[in-house]
This record gives C-alpha cells, structure tokens and sequence, in this order.
C-alpha cells in the first residue's frame, strides 16, 4: 500500500482527500477489481464522493442493489469521521431509509457528515445519496466505535505507517 497525496481541487469550496493505494476495500480500495473506487473530498461541513453505478451493482432492473446503496452510505459516514475526526472505527450501527430506487448508470452524489449527538465510545454519522437533480434516493444515520489504539499498533508495519502518513496528510496545511 502507499498513500497519494490529494489532487488539487478544480471546484471551489471543494477540497479532495488523500487516498490510500493498493488496498482491498470495496468501497474505496484500489486494488478491488470488483470495488466501487470512490473518492473523497471535504465540503464545508460534508465530505461528499461522486459515483456512477454500473449493471454490475444491479438488485431489480435498472436499479442498484439495496447492499450496493447500503455500502455507498456506510463508506461516506466512514470518511465524515475520518476526515473531520481523524480517528479509526469500525460501524457499529447503521440505519438506512430507502427513499427511491437508486439507478444504473446516473452520475450520483453520495454526501455524509457528522451528528453532534453523542454516541457511545464513538461518533454518530449521517449520509445520503442524491440524483443530478439533487433529490435524496437514501439516507443513513450510524453509530461509529472508535478503534483501541493498540489495534492500531498491531497492524502489520507497513499499513499502519501509510495510515501514519495518511492522517499527517489531512493535517497538513492547504498550500494555497
């Protein structure tokens, strides 16, 4: 694994996170030829990711599977918590409201944050997904634990210093 840096953003008020390279997850790794290669980018106080879902994400026809939405809002409150927490977790509870069939082949939005509430040992979290025209197809709204420091340190060297170099990359100062 390696981690590469941010892109420069060419949106303003947009602002694109690092991203770890060559490893499994579904949702964001690159290495999964099956994954959903998403990508990130903190606005205001959101961290949104924009996807297009193929026939190979498919439920009933023309329509993402209910596991394919549920991944796609899982993966955004993961990443409102890693870029405005800074922290690793695990989901410990999700709730997911289908709203309408979320299609094939459509750019989408998938947007997420964070809830103020307090949670236990961790973060509360919200996403959802929305068509071009900006109407909300899903949401979500999760509870998210906090990872033990020590299950940080006992990952295998290699890993743990690119989620090292990962973190210092989001704290690193905009060079604008």
């Amino acid at each position: 694994m390696s981690v590469e840096p941010a892109p420069t953003s060419t949106t303003p008020g947009v602002a694109p996170l690092p991203r770890l390279i060559g490893h499994q997850c579904f949702a964001c790794g690159t290495a999964n030829p099956h994954g959903l290669h998403m990508r990130f980018a903190v606005e205001g106080e959101t961290v949104r990711s924009e996807v297009t879902l193929s026939a190979d994400h498919a439920g009933w026809v023309h329509m993402a599977h209910g596991g394919i939405v549920s991944t796609l809002l899982d993966e955004i409150m993961a990443w409102s918590v890693i870029a405005f927490r800074r922290r690793l977790f695990v989901t410990r509870k999700m709730d997911v409201r289908f709203r309408a069939p979320v299609p094939l082949g459509v750019p989408l939005v998938v947007r997420g944050g964070l809830d103020d509430r307090k949670a236990f040992r961790g973060q509360r979290a919200w996403g959802r997904i929305e068509d071009p025209s900006g109407r909300v197809l899903a949401d979500s709204r999760g509870e998210m634990t906090y990872v033990d420091e020590a299950w940080f340190g006992d990952m295998d060297s290699l890993v743990h210093d690119d989620m090292v170099t990962f973190f210092e990359l989001l704290d690193a100062p905009d060079p604008e």
